[in-house]
């Protein structure tokens, strides 16, 4: 599959894995050259793109705001600190990588971050090994000091 291909399928469809030269969707990440990330899918409507230069060109690149722009999506400007947190966290990216949002309006963006930042701390909190009540309760039951 070609890059440009890549970018339809990311946008268009959903898919989670899909492997170009260049372009690859991994989960709701598209990367460039394995380890660069270009975008973000939030939901099926709300996009984060990457607003920097990437660190080598890729022509490919330019299908992904065309590709946005035929779905009904627009530019809604620079994303805002609550998306910090998912790029930290899904992406392992820093704050440092500038980002902006595209969604068919403010509304439904704002929508689908929360619905997603609710997503992960749902996930997060299921995947923990250990509650807090539970180790204060351990703490209690072994009080080796007694």
């Amino acid at each position: 599959m070609n890059d440009v291909e890549v970018v339809r399928v990311f946008v268009n469809t959903g898919a989670r894995r899909c492997v170009g030269s260049r372009l690859e969707i991994l989960g709701d990440g598209l990367l460039l050259d394995g380890w660069w990330y270009v975008a973000m899918r939030i939901s099926s409507e709300s996009y984060l793109v990457r607003d920097e230069e990437p660190p080598s060109t890729c022509r490919c690149l330019q299908e992904l705001p065309r590709e946005l722009d035929e779905r009904g999506l627009r530019k809604l400007g620079e994303a805002h600190s609550r998306l910090v947190a998912l790029t930290c966290t899904e992406l392992s990216i820093g704050s440092a990588a500038r980002w902006t949002l595209w969604a068919t309006d403010s509304a439904s963006a704002n929508s689908a971050i929360e619905d997603r930042i609710i997503r992960e701390s749902e996930l997060s909190l299921q995947e923990a090994p250990i509650r807090g009540s539970e180790i204060v309760q351990d703490a209690v039951e072994e009080r080796p000091w007694d």
